[in-house]
């Protein structure tokens, strides 16, 4: 089963075995046994989700997709990431939380993600939800970072529209890059989030740390802090951050690699 390891779901689905969006930051590409493993899955995603659907229960989380974006450009025609989305929610209980760097093109799939499915016993929620790595008003930076993703306040925008058709949205404040560059506080993307995004039907706001900061320093286009300066800036900024969710209602989860710098850290 794909069960995962991430601390605020209980099973992801990988969609596709490639990511065309080549985010400078992307573990899961820059790490050798990683990227061989995405290749060489022996799974169909379509009976990956029934299987998953089947066995999951009330209360749990499914995410599409960690390790590589469930809408790559090709999905527009292919349609894989709509089945496996239709199937959860066709047969599942899990609360479906797709994440993805282009909610553009997820929109094409509103219909399978918010309206009730014939035959399904029960109505499962699916949000849509997108990573932010900067509140850069530019997008200067996230044109460096993640260079074939649709700009920031385009996936803010999309997020927006889904929320007018009446869907949940969640957001992934991830990596949070450790740099004197106000644009890349946790705080100050969380307010830009704040200012695009209906707080009511924000469902989560996921906060982690930058990971594998060796095999990706290299590839960033910032400088970043490094050791103590850098344990020193997620406790100065990552509080404040949770201060303002708090401030607005939004529940939050810091992922636990962070949550072991900023100790006394209480998820909600």
């Amino acid at each position: 089963m794909p069960k995962t390891g991430v601390d605020y779901a209980d099973y992801n689905i990988t969609v596709y075995r490639s990511c065309p969006y080549n985010c400078v930051y992307c573990w899961a590409w820059r790490v050798p046994v990683m990227a061989s493993r995405i290749r060489r899955g022996r799974y169909v995603p379509s009976v990956e989700a029934e299987r998953v659907a089947l066995r999951c229960r009330a209360g749990e989380r499914v995410v599409v997709s960690f390790t590589s974006d469930p809408y790559p450009f090709e999905e527009a025609w292919r349609n894989w990431t709509r089945g496996v989305i239709l199937t959860l929610r066709r047969y599942g209980e899990c609360t479906v939380m797709v994440l993805t760097k282009n909610p553009v093109l997820a929109l094409k799939d509103r219909d399978v993600m918010v309206s009730n499915i014939a035959g399904a016993p029960r109505y499962v929620e699916c949000w849509l939800g997108t990573t932010i790595t900067s509140a850069d008003t530019t997008d200067m930076f996230s044109a460096k970072l993640e260079p074939n993703s649709p700009k920031t306040d385009l996936r803010l925008r999309a997020l927006k529209e889904f929320q007018r058709e009446g869907g949940y949205v969640w957001v992934s404040v991830e990596p949070i890059i450790p740099t004197r560059m106000k644009c890349f506080r946790p705080e100050t993307i969380v307010k830009k989030v704040i200012d695009v995004l209906d707080t009511d039907k924000v469902k989560l706001v996921v906060l982690g740390r930058l990971n594998y900061v060796r095999q990706v320093r290299r590839n960033l286009p910032i400088p970043i802090l490094n050791g103590k300066e850098a344990e020193e800036w997620y406790r100065e900024h990552v509080p404040e951050t949770i201060d303002i969710l708090r401030e607005h209602g939004i529940k939050y989860h810091v992922k636990k690699e962070l949550a072991k710098t900023v100790v006394g850290v209480v998820n909600v």
